[in-house]
């Protein structure tokens, strides 16, 4: 399974960005051989979009990040992701490790769920 972690910085120990749209770097890690892929957000002004198609041309199942933008959450939900969001203010290795031991939670986890959210992505 391969996890998405937006971050401050371009390692594990970096603490979970705030916004995933804002983050500077994507974070790519396989729980199953541990393997890990940085990814520097290129970050423009005029497509908040770009962030969403880099990531999900990386097809991660989930991804663990801060708040999110309406429009962002969408796309990645119908894409068939998972997403954790409202999760900032740790480090990407503690973030793992609760995902793991079930303490961080996908917030909508299909269309359907989706539907019957009023969140929409900015679930904290």
């Amino acid at each position: 399974m391969i996890v998405c972690l937006t971050t401050e910085q371009n390692n594990l120990d970096s603490l979970l960005s705030s916004s995933f749209k804002e983050s500077k770097y994507f974070l790519f890690v396989n729980l199953d051989n541990n393997r890990i892929r940085v990814i520097k957000n290129k970050k423009t002004t005029t497509d908040n979009l770009e962030a969403v198609y880099l990531v999900t041309n990386q097809s991660p199942q989930i991804i663990i990040t801060g708040n999110i933008q309406a429009n962002s959450f969408d796309f990645l939900v119908n894409s068939g992701i998972e997403i954790c969001c409202g999760v900032f203010g740790i480090t990407a290795r503690e973030a793992i490790k609760r995902y793991q031991t079930k303490k961080i939670k996908a917030k909508i986890t299909n269309k359907q769920d989706k539907q019957v959210s009023s969140g929409r992505g900015r679930v904290l």
